[in-house]
């Protein structure tokens, strides 16, 4: 059976230690979806999404066909302008996506990626201060057994 924690693990490995990540000084977080910290930024949250597991007939020993997706927000925040706080996030969607395109098996825990949308998530302006974030959807087929 599909083990959904060691696919969301394995892309937070991806991007965590991704030497540009790295460099950068993102915040790479698992299972947390939102950020509130204006001082934790550029931030990256990896989020387990849905499964779906439907019959097939990919072989005689995987009779399932499975479908996950993995959620990836990305933000970042700007005390000038949303459009900054805009712009800053755009400029950090690049090496996260990047960094999981660079493993398509995503550690060897799915066949492989079979897309990746990029989302507006959410504008917050609390006290002039601008924090703005995307949503990377990855979504990845495997066999259960």
């Amino acid at each position: 059976m599909i083990n959904i924690g060691s696919v969301s693990n394995a892309v937070f490995t991806i991007i965590a230690s991704d030497q540009f990540v790295v460099g950068s000084n993102y915040y790479v977080d698992l299972n947390e979806p939102f950020n509130t910290d204006s001082n934790r930024q550029p931030w990256v949250g990896i989020f387990t999404g849905e499964t779906n597991i439907t019959p097939g007939q990919m072989n005689i020993r995987a009779p399932w066909e499975s479908e996950y997706l993995i959620n990836v927000f990305i933000q970042d925040s700007s005390l000038v302008s949303g459009q900054k706080a805009t712009d800053n996030a755009l400029r950090a969607i690049e090496p996260v996506f990047t960094a999981v395109n660079s493993d398509r098996t995503l550690k060897g825990t799915v066949i492989h990626i079979t897309e990746m949308n990029i989302l507006p998530f959410q504008r917050n302006d609390d006290d002039n201060e601008w924090m703005f974030a995307y949503l990377l959807e990855i979504t990845a087929m495997t066999t259960p057994i």
